[in-house]
């Protein structure tokens, strides 16, 4: 329909021509046009797929409508089929066309709407009027250049952060796929798209909806909500200035374009391309980057880390998801697979598995130093088997049975099993030793024991030293302090409450043998002594003592001699004479001989040690 459009005017007893008739049709069919040229983008508004080749080798196109670009429908009433083209990259069209039913003459003619059905060459294709159907790829044919008639749908209005324009928002649908299509060029993303040589112009950003589900940047969502992030670097407000990690740019916008972890694109000073990624934002026009970008005035694009940013009322991050598909719960932009910012994890699953890992699984902290690892075995098919549980933590790792509240004062979380860095464990304790148990250890197993290094197996019950049992101990060095719970039986007092010696001395076995009690009077007694002598009565003896006479006779055979005191100096005699002669034992006696007064008398030996060789050891007494 060109110019006015013309409608025909009637009145009673008016007499009508073909010509008549022919300029209602034209205007109605013009009318109809006119206004699938306005409301309307052309593309398929339903149907019109291709399912597979049958048994002849044929395709079958499925029933549906479109439409052109000069807003013609284009209807195909029933499915038909179409021998594939001889060409691979032969694309299959469907094009508006009408055909005049031949009829007998005086019966009214009629003029059938019949779409044409052809295999083209992309370079013989007019978009205007030919609607792409598929491509051929020597097998089947793919959805490759099929576009989607629309409406505009002017209540909705996507504004350009960066200007003022209104981005062009088109609706279209395909049966029950309906959705809203956003014109790159008005939201200055990337060119202008090329007409019909997708399905969806890349560079379009799109929403879709199909049976209640909502795809944002995809034309086929596989999700109640599937998000595809944009694929280009958006150009960034204003030029960017950097001498090292600090950037400054001309524009105020740019602090609230840029988010942490946003990367900068741009030329530095030499030429060299460079980027960095955004650490933080200072202010409106200052930024922190991981590295120097080292440029000046220069003009930038950007990529954005966060695919999906969830804020709440307040501004704050409620749910952050970025290109790597890490998520980030109440932090942005995320640091991990899943970020909690704040707050407690709870997994509720009444039945089956609450936590699963599909491989190896590993619990980490930011900096690493600490994880859980779950190992499983390879496998070839079906499910893996778990092999271990691995722990790697810088301090110790906690088994306990309960949990102190917050802000208790005093308030002690009670033992558990503790394992340290150096591989102690600590049952009912902190640990000091390798294993270190604080209470009694129970094997109800019958056949078990404990086994020890020299392969002995300890099966049957062994009772522990009792409070108040005195054993010996060497001490190896001076700085060797008596083992837990015993005290050095020295005669201290037992100085600890938890002992039922407590207040009481120990015994003093220093220097000391232990002998059996004969009651409990004498249990803290001391008898004996180191050293004893012997008492005895002397015999009837006598002593010979050597001397010599001067002879004063002269006379050989003769002899002088007085009675006079025994070993007077004038007891003279003649030589070669012998007499008695007693004295008692000292130190050179002088005295003349005589009757032994000691004879018959009493006398004590000397002192002497009662002791056998000996070793020294240390008594210990168990005091808890």
């Amino acid at each position: 329909m060109t110019g006015a459009p013309t409608e025909t005017a009637y009145f009673p007893g008016e007499f009508l021509a073909a010509a008549d008739y022919a300029a209602e049709q034209a205007f109605q069919i013009g009318m109809q046009r006119a206004g699938g040229q306005a409301f309307n983008s052309w593309g398929i508004v339903r149907g019109l797929d291709i399912g597979p080749a049958t048994t002849s080798g044929a395709l079958q196109v499925g029933q549906g409508l479109g439409i052109d670009s000069l807003g013609r429908l284009v209807l195909l009433a029933q499915a038909r089929l179409e021998p594939p083209p001889a060409a691979i990259g032969q694309v299959l069209t469907l094009t508006y066309g009408e055909m005049t039913v031949v009829t007998p003459p005086g019966v009214v003619g009629t003029l059938l709407e019949e779409p044409v059905l052809a295999w083209q060459a992309p370079a013989d294709i007019d978009p205007a009027i030919n609607l792409v159907l598929g491509t051929w790829d020597g097998s089947n044919v793919t959805r490759a250049g099929r576009v989607y008639a629309g409406v505009p749908a002017g209540a909705l209005t996507f504004r350009n952060p960066l200007t003022e324009v209104t981005a062009a928002v088109v609706a279209w649908s395909s049966e029950s796929l309906r959705g809203l299509r956003i014109d790159a060029e008005w939201m200055s993303l990337a060119p202008s798209p090329p007409q019909q040589t997708s399905e969806l112009a890349a560079t379009e950003t799109s929403l879709s909806i199909l049976d209640g589900v909502l795809g944002v940047g995809t034309m086929s969502p596989q999700a109640c909500l599937d998000v595809l992030a944009p694929i280009v670097a958006l150009p960034g407000p204003g030029l960017l200035t950097s001498y090292d990690t600090v950037v400054r740019a001309s524009d105020e916008r740019f602090g609230a374009v840029l988010h942490p972890g946003d990367t900068l694109i741009l030329t530095d000073r030499e030429g060299q391309p460079r980027q960095a990624r955004v650490v933080s934002i200072s202010s409106p026009t200052e930024a922190v980057t991981d590295k120097p970008l080292n440029c000046l005035d220069a003009p930038y694009t950007y990529e954005q880390a966060l695919v999906v940013s969830v804020r709440n009322d307040a501004g704050q991050p409620a749910l952050t998801i970025d290109r790597q598909a890490w998520t980030g719960l109440g932090v942005s932009p995320p640091q991990a697979r899943l970020h909690v910012g704040a707050g407690d994890i709870e997994i509720s699953q009444p039945s089956g598995a609450a936590l699963s890992f599909g491989g190896d699984g590993l619990v980490t902290t930011e900096d690493g130093g600490s994880r859980v690892q779950f190992q499983v075995s390879p496998t070839s098919g079906g499910a893996p088997t778990p092999t271990r549980l691995q722990f790697d933590q810088v301090g110790d790792i906690a088994w306990l049975p309960g949990r102190v509240a917050a802000g208790t004062t005093g308030a002690t979380a009670p033992f558990g099993m503790i394992l340290d860095p150096a591989g102690n464990l600590g049952i009912g304790k902190t640990p000091t030793e390798k294993l270190d148990v604080s209470g009694a250890l129970q094997l109800t197993v019958p056949g078990t024991g404990l086994v020890f290094p020299d392969g002995s197996v300890q099966t049957s019950s062994q009772y522990a030293v009792p409070v108040g049992a005195i054993i010996d101990w060497w001490q190896g060095t001076a700085s060797q302090l008596p083992p837990p719970n015993f005290m050095i039986c020295a005669g201290g007092v037992v100085n600890d409450p938890d002992s039922k010696l407590h207040g009481k001395a120990v015994p003093n076995l220093d220097n000391r043998f232990i002998v059996g009690a004969a009651n409990d009077s004498q249990a803290n007694g001391g008898i004996g002594s180191d050293t004893h002598d012997h008492l005895f009565t002397v015999p009837g003896h006598t002593h010979g003592f050597p001397h010599t006479h001067a002879d004063v006779g002269g006379v050989t055979g003769q002899e002088t001699h007085s009675d006079g005191m025994a070993g007077a100096p004038d007891n003279n005699a003649s030589s070669g004479h012998s007499h008695k002669w007693t004295a008692s034992c000292g130190e050179a006696s002088t005295e003349t001989s005589g009757v032994n007064s000691d004879s018959g008398g009493a006398q004590h030996t000397d002192m002497a040690s009662t002791l056998p060789p000996y070793v020294s050891l240390l008594k210990l007494i168990r005091i808890k």
